[in-house]
């Protein structure tokens, strides 16, 4: 989990994490735990580019294309949000995601942050979560 937000931290200068927090594996009945960090990411990157950068982050920190067949999640990162648009409905209703990105829209330097930035800058808002198994 530390060396995806810190490969994360190193490609957004703007980006906020939650704290991380253990949670019960859905859909995934050969794990046991989960450990997921809710981050809220500012960027000009599309979708697309974003969808490639987090894949290239989750192969550097070793996973495979058969570690979902598998049921191993040594490193998940998902866009759930990119702008207004919502791209994962179900996960953005768990209880986990709500409370990381409320402690984020709670934290003093991202309002600071919102109440300083510039309208011009050309970045956008993601929420992105962060997985790994903690078998």
């Amino acid at each position: 989990m530390q060396s995806a937000a810190r490969q994360l931290s190193s490609l957004f200068p703007i980006i906020y994490f939650s704290p991380a927090v253990y949670t019960e594996p859905v859909d995934s009945p050969q794990s046991s735990i989960f450990m997921n960090q809710v981050a809220i990411v500012y960027s000009p990157y599309s979708i697309e580019e974003l969808k490639s950068i987090f894949k290239r982050i989750e192969k550097r920190l070793g996973r495979r294309p058969e570690d979902k067949i598998l049921g191993l999640v040594p490193i998940d990162i998902d866009l759930l949000k990119w702008n207004d648009q919502i791209l994962k409905p179900e996960d953005m209703e768990r209880s986990y995601i709500i409370s990381g990105i409320h402690s984020i829209f709670t934290t003093r330097q991202y309002n600071e942050w919102c109440q300083n930035k510039s309208e011009s800058s050309g970045a956008t808002d993601q929420t992105v979560n962060t997985t790994t198994d903690k078998r």
